[in-house]
């Protein structure tokens, strides 16, 4: 669930009806759902409900973040997510779904763009928003989670770690400019565990916040040198890259992080 404007979005997911079973899956959705909500008398009312349905949206834990567009307007980058159907690997889709308001009808826009292509961190996690106006560049840093790329002892990238394997990496995903997008993972330091899997960053209140945003920091207005940006706290935490429900099992994660940044002059 994400705001944009006035209206609520639901996007993509899937309907569970019984207690979580692995290997079972839930109905897909397949759907971006956009409607208004108010209460009255105690009860909540829905109102304007509008959807669009596409294939590429059978996703869920994903990443669903406010991002700034080049022209200053607030839309919503939908990032990776699991799982792609069996017939195309079951892995996590590559691409970002862009959703912002057509400006002809005030309805639901949206690209699938398949000209960037996410490796790390595919699964829904922490993260840092952050837009730099005089550039007008959008960082979006992802702090670990499940990924589709890791590195290895040597920092090189590194496909062997088997399925989708837990990541103690930060990787930030760029929006520049010219509309082009890059992925920047980051080796060291790495986070203190495989953390970061349906965890949540609380903002700091002091950070200065981009015009018309609910979550993104404004970069001109960062203070020179150490920044607490916010804490970070919960998710899953896992005692290997890849998890095993004996020898190496999962645990939900009971420490609380500190996030801190550095930022120069320019």
């Amino acid at each position: 669930m994400a705001k944009m404007d006035d209206y609520l979005y639901l996007v993509m997911g899937q309907n569970y009806d019984t207690i979580y079973v692995n290997g079972i899956t839930g109905q897909y959705t397949e759907e971006i759902r956009r409607f208004q909500a108010q209460v009255s008398n105690g009860a909540i009312t829905i109102s304007n409900f509008s959807s669009v349905q596409n294939p590429v949206f059978h996703r869920r834990d994903l990443n669903v973040l406010e991002a700034i567009r080049p022209d200053g307007s607030i839309g919503l980058n939908v990032l990776a997510g699991v799982f792609q159907p069996n017939a195309q690997g079951g892995a996590a889709w590559p691409h970002p779904v862009l959703i912002d308001t057509d400006p002809n009808t005030g309805g639901i826009a949206y690209r699938h763009d398949t000209s960037f292509t996410q490796n790390w961190n595919a699964y829904d996690s922490g993260n840092v928003l952050l837009y730099d106006a005089i550039s007008k560049t959008m960082y979006t840093s992802l702090l670990g989670g499940i990924t589709g790329v890791t590195f290895d002892e040597n920092g090189t990238p590194d496909n062997g770690a088997g399925f989708l394997p837990w990541s103690k990496y930060v990787s930030t995903v760029v929006q520049f400019s010219d509309g082009t997008t890059k992925e920047y993972p980051q080796f060291s330091p790495a986070l203190p565990g495989f953390i970061g899997a349906a965890g949540d960053m609380v903002l700091n209140p002091a950070m200065p916040l981009a015009s018309g945003s609910q979550g993104i920091i404004d970069y001109a207005k960062l203070p020179t040198g150490d920044n607490l940006i916010g804490w970070f706290y919960g998710g899953i935490i896992s005692t290997a890259v890849q998890s095993n429900a004996v020898s190496d099992p999962t645990f939900s994660s009971s420490t609380i992080y500190e996030a801190v940044s550095y930022t120069h002059l320019r």
